[in-house]
């Protein structure tokens, strides 16, 4: 699946800010926030934490539990909080 970016070209995952969705983990996660978050995959680069998004507890933990069931791994509401950047999540996720 490949992520619209910020005025960039959707085939390559390049965002408009020049950042990329660039591993599967880091597209998996923006899509989970996308949907969850009711935000366009478009405007979502690997920089961007839940709560720039404009995101809440609530949402953190629906995340969370999204997150739990796609990738197998726990992630509590408070890890996500924390830590909450596209890339960060996704890097933490790839190395279980």
């Amino acid at each position: 699946m490949h992520l619209a970016p910020r005025g960039g070209d959707s085939r390559s995952g390049r965002t408009g800010q020049g950042q990329y969705v660039s591993t599967a983990a880091e597209q998996e996660v923006a899509a989970i926030y996308s949907s969850v978050l009711n935000v366009p995959g478009a405007r979502i680069s690997p920089g961007d934490d839940l709560f720039s998004l404009g995101g809440d507890s609530l949402q953190a933990i629906r995340i969370a539990l999204e997150l739990e069931r796609r990738f197998g791994v726990e992630v509590t509401p408070e890890s996500l909080a924390a830590n909450s950047r596209v890339k960060d999540v996704a890097a933490r996720l790839s190395r279980r």
